[in-house]
């Protein structure tokens, strides 16, 4: 199973890349803020797949990037504390949705 980050150009994410990032103003954040333009971070598709049951949480939590946060996010989810041991969901025997089309995705990715 691949997960991946998806940055979209847009004028912030540009700005970031040509000026750096500073505090409060990182691609990460850009990201985040983005799900509408279709962008996502690799955390949130993992956060995604441990709450759909695709992915086991301690699984999903040994490739976060940022493995404190993750787990703040499922706890914070399903009202469990930092601390507590929760079992991992067991994987959905359902197959996954249809993603859209790879080739009009990739049109709205090349700038003209």
């Amino acid at each position: 199973m691949a997960v991946c980050e998806v940055l979209r150009s847009n004028s912030r994410t540009k700005e970031y890349v040509q000026e750096g990032e500073r505090e409060g103003k990182s691609l990460e954040d850009a990201m985040s803020d983005g799900v509408l333009e279709g962008m996502q971070t690799f955390d949130f598709e993992l956060e995604r797949l441990i709450n759909a049951g695709v992915v086991e949480r301690e699984v999903g939590l040994s490739y976060a990037t940022n493995r404190t946060n993750l787990l703040l996010h499922l706890d914070t989810q399903t009202g469990d504390s930092a601390h507590a041991q929760v079992p991992a969901p067991q994987p959905s025997r359902r197959p996954a949705p249809p993603r859209p089309s790879p080739t009009a995705e990739m049109e709205d990715l090349i700038e003209r």
